[in-house]
């Protein structure tokens, strides 16, 4: 007897196993090309190491179903027990190499990992209830009773019922967020059920419209008021209300659900303070204390891309606004730049619908009382060639855009008039790495904003720390490491191209400059505050990490220590000594 139970728990376990094998290594879509990059396809450029993630998934659903069919064969003798320990050796080896794999970079993806596994784990138990009921079911005695059947009946009743009316019940799901874009203010926010949406200002509705028609089919909601219409009136209202039915010739709508904010526009009279991050890549409540530890209260929020680090669900999107809500409370403008991981997922082809754009591309000018900031978009951060993109890549021309918008503004001279003036991209348009990526976008970006006279341009990415003063290294040219930053004289292959403005990074996830940058096992994450002060022609910098520390930094490739607090001079774009 002991021994026929100890054989059924083997089964069942290796059944188990080999079920979490297969589920588990499929929901780890996000990191099989890591696994071919970890096992050197940029390097052999081999078919077999490319395709090997999918192969490895193939082999586990064979295992799989040769499990399940000697699970149902197992119980009479023979040799099917020596296959069941064979295989139970062979789903230990998998199960060991999924948790190694986790260990070695799929940890940082496990927020999108955990969701699929789980899906499947219920889609497993859903199929499991099933056979049950085809197979189990009417040969038990809960087949005989009627208070059973009916009630099996009832609730299928209820259920058929619930759908048909569809019983949701609405409310404001994610807060507003203000996104300063030209001259006008997206206000973003999300509904808990598909809604209209429209803000009021001073009694005036601004409604979120498709072509003349209130937008009611969805969740997330972006309305456009004028710039100076709420910086005058500095309050508003978002109101949401549910279509229960939007017929052809008539419709049924849900009450009207609202909040009330108040708002500050940028008022640089006495200085403009803000507040930049990115590569948050969810970190959301550490994000939001490195903001609000920061030791100021600013009047501009700057996110400079990869809030997210994929977008395959309506919450991924939309967790830049959760993070920008949770900082800002709805009450001061927000200016957004994409980052490249928000290029990944299915959800990145909707994502200007999510935070700040302008005819659904992400770069745009700004202009914010005596402030113009140029906001762009270099994309993917390898050639559109690249083998992870799977020849779905076409930047191009789309950066081509970018260098007609930032000479149409030179051309037009606006800008010239600005008290101060900032681009805000991503990937550091100063910086060409080791792989020389983008050399000419970057040459062109940089000449470009040389000419427009750029005070500061807030660039993320690298994950470091990393301050670009001009005229501290030679342009063009291979890099060598500042001591205090990397010591042993180590140089980098990549070089800055010839800029004249200041480029700093922001952000990583940690509480010094040179310590680890991991993504996960860190309640930490380091983001910058600038203190323009136009009296003295100067703008003061300082790193802050979530406890409200100030972070001591180094330039990476110059023998400069700038300490805790550092300013550079507004004409002169240089160290302020």
């Amino acid at each position: 007897m002991t021994k026929s139970i100890l054989q059924k728990i083997s089964k069942l376990g290796n059944l188990v196993v080999a079920w979490f094998n297969f589920f588990m290594f499929f929901a780890m879509r996000p990191c099989w090309s890591g696994i071919s990059k970890t096992l050197g396809y940029e390097d052999s450029g081999s078919w077999l190491v490319l395709n090997l993630p999918v192969i490895i998934w193939i082999l586990l659903g064979l295992l799989f179903a040769t499990n399940i069919v000697l699970y149902c064969l197992l119980g009479k003798k023979g040799r099917s027990m020596l296959y069941s320990y064979v295989l139970n050796g062979v789903n230990c080896v998998f199960l060991v190499a999924v948790f190694v794999i986790i260990a070695l970079g799929a940890k940082d993806y496990m927020d999108y990992i955990w969701p699929s596994f789980w899906e499947y784990f219920f889609y497993t138990l859903a199929t499991l209830a099933l056979l049950w009921l085809v197979l189990v079911y009417p040969r038990t005695a809960a087949a005989k009773s009627k208070l059973y059947k009916r009630l099996v009946v009832v609730i299928v009743l209820v259920v058929m019922g619930l759908s048909l009316v569809n019983p949701t019940i609405n409310d404001i799901h994610t807060g507003a967020v203000v996104y300063a874009v030209e001259d006008q203010y997206q206000i973003v926010f999300s509904s808990k059920t598909e809604a209209r949406a429209w803000v009021e200002i001073d009694g005036v509705r601004y409604y979120d419209n498709y072509n003349g028609s209130n937008r009611s089919n969805t969740r997330i909601h972006k309305v456009t008021v004028p710039m100076n219409v709420l910086n005058d009136a500095g309050a508003y209202e978002i109101h949401v209300q549910k279509m229960t039915y939007r017929g052809p010739f008539g419709g049924y709508k849900g009450r009207d659900i609202s909040e009330s904010y108040t708002f500050r526009g940028v008022d640089a009279s006495d200085g403009l303070d803000y507040y930049a991050i990115s590569d948050i890549h969810m970190g959301r409540k550490i994000s939001v204390d490195a903001y609000k530890n920061c030791g100021k209260k600013v009047e501009l929020l700057v996110m400079a891309g990869d809030i997210v680090s994929m977008m395959d669900s309506f919450d991924d999107a939309n967790l830049t606004n959760v993070i920008a809500h949770d900082m800002t409370g709805g009450s001061i403008p927000v200016i957004y730049a994409r980052g490249n991981h928000e290029l990944k997922g299915k959800y990145s082809e909707y994502f200007d619908q999510f935070v700040g754009s302008f005819n659904g591309k992400f770069y745009y000018n700004v202009w914010l009382d005596n402030t113009y900031v140029a906001v762009l978009d270099i994309g993917e951060d390898h050639d559109d060639d690249w083998w992870e993109y799977y020849g779905t890549a076409d930047y191009e021309k789309y950066r081509a855009e970018q260098y007609d918008m930032l000479s149409q503004t030179l051309g037009e001279g606006k800008y010239a008039s600005c008290d101060y003036k900032m681009a805000v991209c991503h990937i550091p348009p100063v910086f060409v790495n080791s792989r020389k990526n983008h050399e000419h976008c970057k040459a062109t970006l940089t000449d470009l904003l040389n000419k427009l006279d750029i005070n500061m341009c807030i660039s993320g990415h690298q994950h470091d720390l990393l301050i670009f003063e001009p005229d501290t290294v030679v342009p063009n040219q291979k890099l060598t490491y500042n001591e205090s930053y990397k010591p042993g004289g180590k140089t980098y292959k990549g070089y800055v191209t010839d800029f004249q403005f200041v480029n700093m990074l922001v952000s990583k996830r940690g509480y010094e400059q040179l310590d680890s940058s991991d993504l996960i096992g860190v309640d930490s994450q380091i983001g910058l505050l600038v203190s323009v002060d136009f009296s003295a022609n100067t703008q003061t910098c300082t790193y802050t990490n979530s406890l409200g520390n100030a972070v001591s930094v180094v330039n990476p490739f110059a023998d400069i220590n700038y300490g805790t607090t550092f300013a550079f001079d507004l004409a002169t774009n240089h160290l302020v000594k």
